[in-house]
């Protein structure tokens, strides 16, 4: 996996370098109907979420895609990375669909409303780590700097996997 990964990483970065140069240069390219179409992938050395590795101190390999309205705000998000739990669930591969709305106003105040599926689809019969998360933000922005703020909330963590008495999960970020 470690081999797979090394060559997948050192033939796509030449590509992605390019892709970042030509759509700098052509970002009014990227709008079909309003939408603002991005996305990146990246090799990580390791995934680490929340403290804790993903990818069992491995590396993986990531993508994201993006669609975001440009007048209303509103955005949808895919994610995916390769994991390794390495706790005989076999889950191999994580995928995060997310849906928001997003608003910066001119004064540098800006908001952040959303909510973020997190799936993890091949793993054993009778593991279910799937959970949706739901989160709210906020942040100031003076010239190149921001202070920012996030809050979000999961009533089934993890799928219900980690606890038999509490599902709930929350976390802040500054």
């Amino acid at each position: 996996m470690k081999k797979l990964l090394a060559v997948c990483a050192l033939t796509v970065m030449p590509f992605l370098a390019q892709t970042v140069l030509a759509q700098e240069a052509e970002a009014d390219k990227n709008k079909v109907a309003g939408l603002t179409l991005s996305g990146n992938l990246t090799v990580m050395s390791d995934y680490v979420s929340r403290g804790l590795t993903a990818s069992n101190h491995g590396p993986a390999l990531q993508g994201t895609v993006n669609a975001t309205h440009e007048n209303s705000g509103f955005y949808v998000n895919v994610f995916a990375s390769s994991i390794n739990l390495n706790d005989g669930s076999n889950a191999s591969l994580e995928l995060d669909p997310s849906l928001g709305w997003s608003k910066e106003w001119e004064n540098g105040v800006s908001f952040d409303l959303g909510i973020l599926q997190y799936l993890y689809p091949y793993t054993k019969a009778g593991i279910n780590y799937n959970y949706r998360e739901y989160y709210v933000g906020g942040g100031y922005k003076v010239g190149n700097a921001a202070l920012q703020g996030k809050y979000s909330y999961s009533d089934a963590y993890m799928g219900n996997q980690l606890d038999a008495n509490d599902h709930s999960a929350s976390y802040l970020e500054a």
